[in-house]
Formats: structure tokens, C-alpha cells, sequence
């Protein structure tokens, strides 16, 4: 996100696979693993509300895309 350009902008993310998990519950959840570079993470996201929500909007989109799974970022 070091570009003057907004479509060059990337987040460095990867989305996973989903996994059928037992939550605490003892009940099936799934769950996605979603590992974010940690250069962006350091300079971005632990100093910026924003970029936490620009991730999370990411994030989403990633895992519609990826899994056809919508999900509510709010």
C-alpha cells in the first residue's frame, strides 16, 4: 500500500482452506486461516484503526472470491 496509485494498492494476505472444526461448544464451525505479511502488519495495521478495517472489507472479499462465502466485515 506504498503506491501513489490506488489500483496498485495489495495487501499481503493469504486466505486458506476451510476446515470443519468443534468450537468450545462441541458443535461443527468452519474455519479459514488468513495469514497476513508481517512487515504490513507491524507498519500498518497495530498503528492504524483504518487499515484494520480496510483489512477486514479485504479479508471478506478474499473469502467470497475464494470460497463463494459472504461474510457481514461490520
Amino acid at each position: 500500500m506504498d503506491s501513489e496509485d490506488p489500483s496498485r494498492y495489495r495487501i499481503p494476505l493469504s486466505v486458506g482452506e476451510i476446515e470443519c472444526i468443534r468450537d468450545n461448544k462441541g458443535e461443527n464451525a468452519a474455519k479459514i486461516d488468513v495469514i497476513v505479511n508481517t512487515n504490513f502488519f507491524t507498519n500498518r495495521l497495530q498503528k492504524s484503526e483504518f487499515f484494520r478495517h480496510l483489512l477486514l472489507l479485504v479479508t471478506s472479499e478474499a473469502i467470497k472470491k475464494k470460497h463463494a462465502i459472504e461474510l457481514n466485515p461490520n
